[in-house]
């Protein structure tokens, strides 16, 4: 099979279809996030909005690229480098989340009022959030399988 780039493999209901995937993940999101202010305190709501904050700036990586590179292969090129991807990755999702717990560890020590209950409750929020973060770049890997295949 000749090298033709993959977008003019993709017919155009493949492409709508992903874009309605980004929109439903970016809309699903932001009413979590409305959500989340609705119920919570203002207290935890900021404590909430720190650790996403945190979670942004130490992740911002996200996986050393690996996961936008994957997606693109083929399947010939997925079944040799996928391996060595998927480790380069979690180093770099491993540094990110220790960078997460030394942001949170920092940023609570020096923004909280009730340094003891605010410090507890932002690190296991921030701790919620590096397990999703670490999960969701795991699961690119298997989705990229898929993808290389276009199934």
């Amino acid at each position: 099979m000749p090298n033709v780039p993959m977008l003019s493999k993709l017919s155009p209901r493949s492409i709508l279809m992903v874009l309605a995937s980004a929109v439903f993940g970016r809309m699903s999101t932001a009413l979590a996030q409305i959500i989340a202010a609705i119920y919570l305190s203002p207290t935890d709501f900021g404590l909430f909005a720190t650790a996403s904050g945190i979670l942004a700036a130490c992740t911002i990586l996200r996986g050393g690229g690996t996961g936008n590179h994957v997606q693109t292969m083929t399947t010939e090129e997925f079944d040799s480098d996928a391996g060595r991807f998927f480790r380069y990755s979690l180093l770099f999702t491993l540094l990110g989340a220790l960078l997460m717990l030394g942001a949170t560890w920092i940023v609570s020590r020096q923004t909280t009022t009730d340094a003891a209950k605010n410090a507890t409750d932002l690190t296991v929020c921030c701790l919620v959030l590096a397990v999703g973060f670490v999960a969701s770049n795991i699961t690119v890997f298997p989705r990229a399988k898929m993808l290389s295949g276009l199934r």
